[in-house]
């Protein structure tokens, strides 16, 4: 089940995350540099956003505890939805993985450590969920998807000419919340189940 797996103290800093967020003046897609500041004010770290390159082009972000907070750097190769993706599930990791109230320099909490190497497997799901939660927000997202067959087709918006409604309006959606398609369909499945994604689809080839 989605964020089943997050403790109460983490759940509760999402959501002043974006109530905050919100309270700002923030709507969609999520204003990132909006968002970090936000969160720098909910935990009382700094935050730094850098892009860099990286060698290995699936290498997507980094996350570096420094003094008073956290450095995210993301892959300049990237495109800019895909960056938001990666600084989305470095903030889970900044959310989920870390203590800050004895330490200038946050520190990894024991139970849930990860090396860089091997990372764990568990704690990159959440930091996922955390991600989809936070860019694709699950009563906005709902919302989407109950009037999905409500999406205007227009299609000159996207320079892809040759869609079909389904894909057109999955890419709506993805333009709406600011991430690449593929990831839309990751969230989607993260915060309902594959079963969502299915009728969709299934519907698509009984209205085609």
């Amino acid at each position: 089940m989605f964020l089943q797996n997050i403790d109460a103290e983490t759940r509760q800093q999402i959501d002043n995350l974006l109530a905050l967020y919100q309270k700002s003046g923030g709507g969609l897609p999520v204003d990132i540099e909006l968002l970090i500041a936000s969160l720098c004010k909910v935990i009382d770290v700094d935050i730094e956003l850098h892009e860099r390159f990286f060698c290995l082009r699936n290498n997507r972000g980094l996350l570096m505890p420094i003094e008073n907070g956290f450095s995210i750097e993301v892959n300049r190769l990237d495109t800019f939805a895909e960056r938001r993706v990666t600084i989305g599930h470095e903030i889970g990791h900044i959310l989920y993985s870390f203590d800050y109230d004895l330490y200038e320099i946050p520190q990894q909490k024991p139970e849930r450590k990860s090396t860089t190497i091997f990372p764990n497997k568990t704690v990159e799901r959440i930091c996922d969920e955390i991600a989809g939660y936070i860019l694709c927000p699950p009563d906005l997202l709902t919302d989407f998807l109950e009037h999905f067959d409500e999406i205007l087709y227009q299609p000159d918006l996207f320079a892809e000419k040759q869609q079909t409604v389904f894909l057109f309006r999955m890419n709506f959606m993805a333009k709406k919340f600011g991430i690449p398609l593929t990831q839309l369909y990751r969230y989607i499945i993260l915060q309902f189940g594959k079963e969502k994604l299915v009728r969709l689809i299934k519907k698509r080839f009984m209205t085609t």
